[in-house]
């Protein structure tokens, strides 16, 4: 028995060794290296050149999209387009219900991203479930922050540009310069179906898309919440705040020209006093977390 559990241990496999391994400078590593950074560079210069928004999300899209082969980086980016023409469609939809009602909007966001976490273990070309939870989720949670329906329509169709041009370059790079890889091809077996075999029997799929909805939703909800207080603070909290007698706002007082006779200027006047608003706020804050 252990001469069969020494056979079929593998030969190295200390995770030093085999780190090394994955982290070999290789040709195909080194093109596939180029090849991304070009396509960032070039998402970069081409989104400032046009003002093209979102250029973060454009730059993301090429390592979202480069795969190991030109047939799988086609295929992946053929079907981004597509998936994402749908999470846009998808939620210009659901706008159409949740604008303007936080209530509705959330769960919709949640759903969404679910079915784009689940889609993305059931699928064969997995990013492609990624991208569509992905679109939604992020085109959802802006709506509070856009203060028209036309505004936002605007952004989202702007959001597809961004994104579907960073899928075509990405896709023309690597078919002009990755190498062919036929090898990898041959070994590879062709799908009979777009689902995996387990795609409604392995209930771990189910669990890794209520994992990740909970996380993503968690955090939405407390960086909203966080955002929202600390706006509210600084716009209806603390007007002319710098304006007390207490010991902590003698010091942003002493900028507040009002105080002083100096305020000629009022449009000067009102900038200096709420700056010192700000640093009375801080130092109010500062001196909370000392105590």
């Amino acid at each position: 028995m252990s001469a069969t559990f020494v056979e079929a241990r593998p030969i190295d496999s200390d995770w030093l060794g085999w780190l090394k391994r994955e982290l070999a400078p290789t040709s195909a590593r080194k093109i596939r290296t180029a090849i991304i950074v070009a396509g960032a560079v070039l998402c970069v210069v081409i989104s400032m050149t046009l003002q093209v928004p979102q250029l973060a999300t454009s730059a993301y899209m090429v390592f979202f999209i480069s795969k190991e082969s030109k047939l799988l980086t086609t295929i992946t980016g053929v079907g981004g387009v597509i998936v994402l023409t749908i999470g846009i469609a998808g939620t210009l939809l659901l706008y159409k219900f949740t604008y303007g009602h936080p209530e509705l909007r959330i769960p919709g966001m949640a759903i969404a991203l679910f079915l784009g976490m689940w889609l993305s273990r059931v699928l064969v070309i997995g990013p492609l479930g990624f991208l569509l939870g992905f679109v939604v989720a992020v085109s959802q949670s802006v709506g509070e922050e856009i203060p028209s329906p036309e505004l936002l329509v605007r952004g989202l169709l702007w959001l597809w540009v961004a994104l579907a041009y960073a899928i075509a370059v990405t896709v023309v790079l690597n078919l002009l310069f990755l190498p062919d890889t036929p090898q990898t091809a041959a070994h590879r077996p062709k799908p009979k179906s777009l689902l995996v075999a387990d795609a409604f029997t392995n209930p771990a799929h189910v669990h890794f898309a209520l994992k990740v909805t909970f996380a993503a939703m968690f955090c939405y909800i407390v960086y909203e919440a966080i955002d929202r207080r600390s706006t509210r603070a600084f716009r209806h909290r603390i007007p002319h705040a710098a304006h007390g007698n207490d010991r902590i706002t003698r010091r942003p007082r002493r900028l507040c020209l009002g105080h002083r006779g100096l305020g000629r200027d009022g449009k000067r006047t009102d900038q200096l006093c709420r700056a010192a608003d700000c640093l009375r706020f801080f130092l109010q804050r500062f001196s909370g977390v000392c105590a």
